[in-house]
């Protein structure tokens, strides 16, 4: 009990004595935090602004209606159900933050006729970082229309855009929730945003466009491909009916004529036959039209619909870096460190000292 106690008098003289050293030691902490004001202040001067692009648009679902007499054709021929499917936000999320997506927004030109990869690489002037790597340093620039077409030196300089795109933290796509109750919570609103910043304005603007026109074509052609399937097909099917239902009628109005004024039964059988073979065409081909009608009325309905509501618009708001919030920071953190030299050189002088009268 006795030597606790002398341990913790020894532990509060310690103490004291770091204080004092500290006191001593003010105009060397107070210079720590000038420098570190007077850096902060600079960056924040220095520092250019960045330029924040907003698309805002809205996802209107699929949804089966009654649409009259045309809904109840659907239903006899089977084809008028509900295909179940519905525009997912979550989905639209997920892929927003692919390669399939990214990529294809990168590989879009603008209006000078530069894909937004090539003005990314020249704003960043990575080619110069590139020029050690065997693959790369062979990369001028983005030929390929698509990312499946692209080569094996662009498909590296394309990951390493979208890896300084996605570190970046500034490439954000997002839905609007709604409050609805405290028990339920927020639900969906139907909005969704894609945002970017950077200290580029109009590739900004070009890039949140085109990253909405990929995510809006990919989505759309990827949730009705079998309906649109079904509708080609049908479509190739009412063609090669159309065609034989010409040429039937053709070698009819043919063997009538050749039949004219011909008394003997067996001059009849032929045409009658054909007679026979135009009625069961007509009707394939009846039904394949309505088969048809009632494919591009699926197609329609279900087509998802994204609808922009707020373009981004030149100019764009321009943010600067706070000078009073980075002058503080770095104030701050120049002040730690200079309370962390002076720990160590207190440390290394004082705790020996402590060290050896411990040990008597």
């Amino acid at each position: 009990m006795q030597n606790e106690s002398i341990q913790k008098d020894q532990l509060l003289v310690l103490l004291k004595d770091y204080i004092v050293f500290l006191k001593k030691k003010a105009k060397l902490s107070i210079g720590f935090t000038l420098v570190g004001l007077a850096i902060g202040l600079t960056y924040a001067l220095v520092k250019k602004p960045t330029f924040e692009a907003k698309l805002i648009f809205m996802l209107n679902d699929a949804k089966s209606a009654n649409v009259g007499g045309l809904s109840a054709l659907a239903g006899q021929l089977g084809l008028g159900q509900s295909t179940g499917l519905n525009v997912s936000e979550d989905r639209v999320f997920y892929l927003a933050y692919t390669k399939r997506i990214i990529g294809g927004a990168l590989l879009t030109k603008n209006e000078q006729g530069e894909t937004l990869g090539d003005r990314l690489i020249a704003i960043r002037d990575l080619k110069a970082n590139w020029s050690q790597d065997t693959v790369l340093s062979k990369f001028q620039s983005f030929t390929a229309k698509e990312i499946s077409q692209m080569s094996k030196a662009e498909n590296m300089a394309m990951d390493q855009l979208i890896q300084l795109i996605l570190l970046s933290k500034k490439y954000i796509v997002d839905s609007y929730k709604k409050k609805v109750s405290s028990l339920v919570g927020s639900q969906s609103s139907g909005m969704m945003f894609v945002s970017f910043e950077y200290t580029d304005e109009l590739f900004s603007k070009d890039f949140v466009q085109a990253v909405y026109n990929e995510l809006a074509d990919f989505y759309s052609m990827v949730a009705i491909k079998s309906l649109q399937n079904n509708y080609d097909l049908i479509s190739i099917r009412e063609d090669s009916l159309k065609n034989a239902l010409q040429e039937v009628e053709d070698q009819m109005a043919y063997t009538i004529d050749n039949n004219f004024q011909v008394n003997k039964f067996i001059g009849k059988v032929g045409e009658n036959r054909l007679r026979r073979k135009l009625e069961i065409l007509n009707l394939f081909y009846a039904e394949v039209v309505k088969n048809k009608e009632v494919a591009k009325f699926n197609l329609d309905q279900e087509r998802p619909v994204f609808q922009v509501v707020d373009d981004p618009m030149l100019p764009l708001e321009a943010k600067y870096k706070s000078k009073l919030v980075y002058s503080f920071l770095a104030a701050f953190g120049f002040l730690l460190l200079g309370l962390g030299m002076q720990t160590i050189v207190f440390i290394r002088t004082v705790w020996p000292i402590y060290k050896k009268s411990n040990s008597r």
